[in-house]
């Protein structure tokens, strides 16, 4: 990275603790200013049916999905109406659009991704903060090493393309949406799932 003259830093933080994102927050916009994107990232499944699903688990959820979104996004959103510039990149799923069974509360965040990621656009464009979300289908993650090889046979064949998609696959989309070349594009969700849900 330092050949391209650019510079990365890591830090530790739990998203759906709103008081440790804000002093996050507060420490990275000391130091560095308003950031030239945001791209919540955070995603966690605690799968059950409905009518098994615990308390915690539908919360659990809520919380890593959707809540540690809103925190973020509402941490570092300021700065950049203040700069008159930035991106906001929401990491939703296809489960948004199509449910999937055992994942109540994992879908549901994911709609509701997708839902904030509609409103925001609509109250942070005039100020040049564009809003995208990103609804993967099958990727292979760590969050998918644990499946079975004959499941993820069964869930290739169901993709048109035949495959599960990659981490870079994934990366290149964020990429572009984040750059100048998609400075007029905002409020929408762009599906990256092989075909899966035409």
């Amino acid at each position: 990275m330092a050949a391209i003259g650019a510079h990365a830093a890591g830090h530790c933080c739990d998203s759906a603790d709103e008081e440790a994102v804000d002093a996050l927050a507060r420490g990275l916009l000391m130091e560095r200013g308003a950031p030239h994107a945001v791209v919540n990232n955070v995603g966690i499944t605690r799968d059950a049916v409905l009518m098994r699903m615990s308390s915690a688990q539908w919360t659990d959820v809520v919380n890593a999905n959707l809540n540690a979104s809103f925190y973020v996004t509402r941490a570092f959103a300021h700065a950049m109406v203040e700069e008159g510039d930035g991106v906001i990149l929401q990491m939703s799923s296809v489960s948004g659009f199509k449910g999937n069974v055992g994942q109540t509360n994992y879908s549901a965040t994911k709609a509701a991704m997708i839902g904030m990621t509609r409103s925001l656009a609509l109250e942070l464009g005039r100020f040049n903060v564009r809003v995208n979300a990103i609804a993967p289908g099958f990727i292979t993650t760590e969050m998918t090493a644990d499946i079975p090889e004959a499941k993820l046979k069964t869930l290739g064949a169901g993709i048109p393309l035949r495959r599960s998609g990659t981490v870079r696959e994934v990366a290149s989309l964020a990429t572009y949406l984040a750059s100048a070349d998609a400075a007029y594009i905002t409020g929408q969700t762009f599906v990256i799932d092989g075909g899966l849900t035409a």
